[in-house]
C-alpha cells in the first residue's frame, strides 16, 4: 500500500511540472521540423500573406514554471500545428480552485495566441 502512495505522489509530481497548453485548430497542415523558428508578434502583425491556423493558449500551473518555459510550450504547440509564427500574443490571468467558505481561488499566469502559417 505504500509504494502505491508514492507512486501516486510521484505521478501526480510529475503530471504538474510542465505548463498546461492547449489549441484549436481551424486547419490542417503537417508539423515543421523541430529546429523550425517560430517568430512571435504581440500588438503587430508581419506584413507577409498568411492564413490563421488555430489558437494556442498555456497556463503556467505553478510558480516553479517560469514563463519562458511557457511561451516555450506555445512554440512548441504552433511547430506541431505546422505554424510558423504567432501572433497577438496576450497575457492574462486564470482562476483556477473554486469559492467556497473557505475561499481557494488562485490566478495562474495563461498566454494565449493565433498560430500563423505564411503562404509562399
Amino acid at each position: 500500500m505504500r509504494r502505491f502512495v508514492w507512486l501516486l505522489f510521484g505521478i501526480m509530481l510529475v503530471s504538474s511540472c510542465g505548463p498546461a497548453t492547449r489549441a484549436t485548430r481551424f486547419a490542417e497542415y503537417p508539423p515543421r521540423p523541430k529546429d523550425h523558428e517560430i517568430w512571435v508578434f504581440g500588438s503587430t502583425v508581419p506584413e507577409m500573406p498568411y492564413d490563421e491556423i488555430g489558437i494556442v493558449s498555456s497556463r503556467q500551473r505553478n510558480k516553479l514554471i517560469s514563463m519562458d518555459r511557457v511561451l516555450q510550450s506555445l512554440k512548441e504547440k504552433a511547430r506541431q500545428m505546422g505554424g510558423d509564427a504567432i501572433i497577438g500574443l496576450s497575457e492574462a490571468n486564470e482562476a483556477q480552485g473554486f469559492v467556497g467558505t473557505t475561499g481557494m481561488l488562485d490566478r495562474d499566469p495563461v498566454l494565449t495566441g493565433t498560430v500563423i502559417r505564411f503562404r509562399q
